[in-house]
């Protein structure tokens, strides 16, 4: 029997802006390699990172209500509200399944993971209120809904855009 640890990775859902921080926090310990880490991309060669406050805003259509609604009520945290009947319109590109690298406003490095697959042809952001989650409480949450071919789905729901 080896007495050498074996550690296995854990994929950890979190949202953008503490995952942005987490990765700051290890990259300033010399932690990483690659575009955080010593010796990776250069922060001037990282592209901004995306920020609500430039994205498109649309009110919610239709079929992406629809989507909202079959996947709160599949998970029995009905009724489900959208916050101010507005949806934010996100970069295909930037959103991809995935980690992307970016810098922050501030110049600090980055990262965030998307999570609209390949496949989408529009995606959406959409802060919606629903019944609280039975473990975290949490009740205002953000969804990623993407539109396959017609058919549109949410692919993620977390608590911070």
């Amino acid at each position: 029997m080896s007495s050498a640890l074996t550690v296995r990775p854990r994929v950890v859902r979190a949202s953008r802006h503490r995952f942005a921080s987490v990765l700051g926090t290890i990259a300033v310990a010399g932690a990483l390699t690659g575009p955080l880490g010593a010796g990776g991309t250069a922060a001037a060669a990282l592209p901004r990172c995306p920020t609500l406050s430039t994205w498109h805003v649309r009110p919610v259509s239709a079929p992406v209500r629809a989507a909202l609604t079959t996947y709160y009520v599949a998970r029995h945290l009905a009724p489900v509200t959208v916050r101010a009947n507005r949806m934010w319109v996100l970069g295909l590109a930037l959103e991809r399944v995935g980690t992307h690298w970016c810098l922050n406003a501030g110049g600090g490095r980055a990262g965030y993971v998307g999570v609209v697959p390949r496949n989408a042809n529009a995606a959406v952001l959409v802060q919606v209120t629903h019944r609280a989650y039975p473990v975290t409480g949490a009740a205002t949450t953000w969804a990623t809904v993407v539109r396959t071919g017609a058919r549109w789905r949410v692919v993620g729901d977390d608590t911070a855009p």
